[in-house]
This record gives structure tokens, C-alpha cells and sequence, in this order.
């Protein structure tokens, strides 16, 4: 019995060490890997965090301008825009992946969140100068939105009359549509409805400025308009 115990013995080592190698390695390439995935997401967030510093810079640096409450007030606000906008870019990227929703996608990416976010530590002076900077991108994206509508449907069509054209169209179109707690009040379809009665009173108004050709062109265009509203009014539905 005692020769034969040094070689049970000596059995379970050779048995036991080779698994416990495996182990040894499984486990070294397993934090491996999540060291990797770690070393991934610190330059995925330092990528999106340097993307938002620009802008910021770009966006942004009129209004931080204008604040008038310190360095470290503006620091903060620049702090809290970026970290915003950096988010914006990590959700876009995570919501091409399947990852997150597009609701969830649309909120971080509204204006609310972003005024909701600043709130605390803007006052209202400073709250009023951000809305009011907000409203003037809104009309500025309408205005390019529909300046390039109008070179497709009629390029012919005059600078001067086009000039006329996009005032009229922004004094009607630009309102409630473009205000946050009016769209949360009314369903989409409530809004396209507002928005077909406000193109009707641009044509009662361009009835009075235009005559023949150049009226029988804007009413072309109006059509174009009220043709992108039903059709976006039928894919809501």
C-alpha cells in the first residue's frame, strides 16, 4: 500500500496541472478582452467628447459670449453643453447599432433636454437669451428648408420674388409649429392641420402681391408644400 500511494499522488498532479493552465489562460484572455472593450469605450467617449468641444465652440459661442456671470459660470455652462451634445453623439451611434430607440434618441436630441439640463444654473435673463437664439436657428432652418424647395419647383423664379416668397412664408409658418409646448399639446395630425391653414392664409397674402404667371408659380409651390405635409401627416399614421 505505501508504494502505492506516491503513485496515486503523482497521478493527481500530472492530472490536475494542465487544467489548472487552462484556467490560468482562459482567465488572462478573458480580462484581455475586457480590457479591450474598456480601452474601446474611453476612445469612443474621448472621440465624441472632442467632436462636442468643437461644437460647442462653433454652435455655442456667441451665447457663452454673452454670459456676464464669470469665468467659472461660463465654464460651467460650456461644461454642461458639451457633456450634452457629447451624449447626443454616443446615443446617435448606440440607435444606428439597435441599441437604444428612436424616441429615446429624439429626446436626448431635443431642445427641451438641452434646456432642461441648463435650467439650473442659467437665469432667466440668460434662459431667454438661449430661446430666443433657438428661435432664431428654427427660422433659419426653416428659411434654407424652404429656399431650397423653391429653386427645385421654379428655379426661374426672380431673387426679389423669392425674397418675398420666404417672408411671407416664415411670417405664417414659423409658429406654434416651431414652439416645444404647443407640439406637446397637439397630435401630429392636429399640427398638419394648422400648418395647411397657415399655408392658406400665405396664398390669401401672396394674392394680393403677385398676378398671372408669377402667382400661378407660388401657388405651384404652395401645392408642393401641402403635398410634403400630407405625406408626412400619412407616414405618422
Amino acid at each position: 500500500m505505501q508504494k502505492i500511494i506516491p503513485i496515486f499522488i503523482s497521478s493527481i498532479v500530472l492530472i490536475t496541472h494542465p487544467a489548472s493552465a487552462q484556467q490560468d489562460s482562459g482567465s488572462t484572455a478573458s480580462q484581455a478582452a475586457i480590457q479591450a472593450y474598456l480601452e474601446q469605450q474611453r476612445q469612443s467617449s474621448s472621440h465624441f467628447g472632442s467632436m462636442a468641444q468643437l461644437q460647442v465652440d462653433v454652435q455655442y459661442g456667441d451665447f457663452l459670449d454673452a454670459l456676464s456671470r464669470g469665468a467659472s459660470h461660463r465654464e460651467e455652462v460650456e461644461s454642461i453643453l458639451t457633456e450634452v451634445i457629447s451624449e447626443r453623439g454616443e446615443m446617435s451611434s448606440q440607435a444606428t447599432r439597435g441599441q437604444i430607440t428612436p424616441e429615446q434618441l429624439a429626446q436626448i436630441s431635443s431642445y427641451e433636454y438641452l434646456r432642461n439640463r441648463l435650467s439650473n444654473i442659467l437665469n432667466s435673463t440668460e434662459l431667454q437669451l438661449l430661446d430666443s437664439r433657438q428661435d432664431g436657428i428654427a427660422e433659419e432652418k426653416l428659411r434654407k428648408t424652404y429656399h431650397d424647395q423653391m429653386n427645385r419647383v421654379y428655379p426661374e423664379n426672380t431673387e426679389p420674388n423669392r425674397r418675398i416668397v420666404l417672408n411671407v412664408l416664415i411670417k405664417h409658418m414659423l409658429f406654434q409649429g416651431n414652439n416645444s409646448d404647443y407640439r406637446n399639446q397637439v397630435t401630429a395630425e392636429e399640427l398638419v392641420q394648422q400648418q395647411l391653414l397657415s399655408l392658406s392664409d400665405a396664398r390669401v397674402e401672396f394674392q394680393e402681391i403677385f398676378v398671372d404667371e408669377q402667382l400661378e408659380l407660388v401657388i405651384q409651390y404652395l401645392n408642393e408644400l401641402r403635398s410634403n405635409l400630407f405625406l408626412n401627416q400619412s407616414m405618422n399614421n
